[in-house]
């Protein structure tokens, strides 16, 4: 079987290099700051430089939303916190009450009960939340296992509540000398 070519996922010219249609699958950094200062990170967050770092202004998310609505994935955030963006309530707003082609990765520190409402609400697709241990987490990420396990809670609570199969829950783990041994037992 021949590998998939360009061609055969996007409609473009090939003397412009210009999009004739719209990508299938979208990713918005909608910030590029973090609550958060992981030791594993690759950008300095929770630092004074790091906290400097902007976030997509909301007009010109509004301006590429024909673009995210026609996309059969959206992925809110590459490596910064989405929930902490100024407007992500607005953002989710703008898909709609069905949002289910929208995904993002959190670090869950912001997941409040009026936020976890909403994404069910609005049935986002997923949101992946990163837990790097039970007992090495605080030290790697700042934050004790137990706050992020009552977040998902939480989310998983709101899900049953409304009914909702959506959003699909995960997590996302980074193995580590470190904290190798926890994943069996987190998981």
């Amino acid at each position: 079987m021949d590998s998939p070519r360009k061609d055969d996922h996007i409609d473009y010219d090939p003397a412009t290099g210009r999009m004739r249609s719209p990508p299938q699958q979208l990713f918005l950094e909608l910030t590029g700051r973090c609550n958060l200062c992981c030791v594993h990170c690759p950008v300095d967050y929770g630092t004074p430089a790091g906290r400097a770092r902007g976030e997509l202004s909301f007009a010109t998310i509004e301006r590429l939303m024909p673009w995210l609505r026609a996309a059969r994935s959206v992925n809110l955030n590459v490596v910064g916190e989405p929930l902490i963006h100024s407007r992500f309530l607005d953002v989710l707003g703008c898909f709609g009450d069905d949002a289910s082609q929208v995904h993002f990765n959190t670090n869950g520190v912001a997941l409040t009960r009026r936020m976890a409402s909403e994404l069910v609400h609005r049935r986002v697709g997923s949101v992946i939340v990163s837990i790097d241990g039970l007992e090495t987490n605080e030290a790697l990420r700042g934050v004790p296992y137990e706050v992020l396990r009552a977040k998902v809670e939480l989310l998983c609570a709101e899900k049953r509540a409304q009914k909702s199969p959506l959003p699909l829950v995960g997590v996302a783990f980074t193995v580590m000398p470190r904290n190798r041994f926890e994943l069996p037992l987190l998981l």
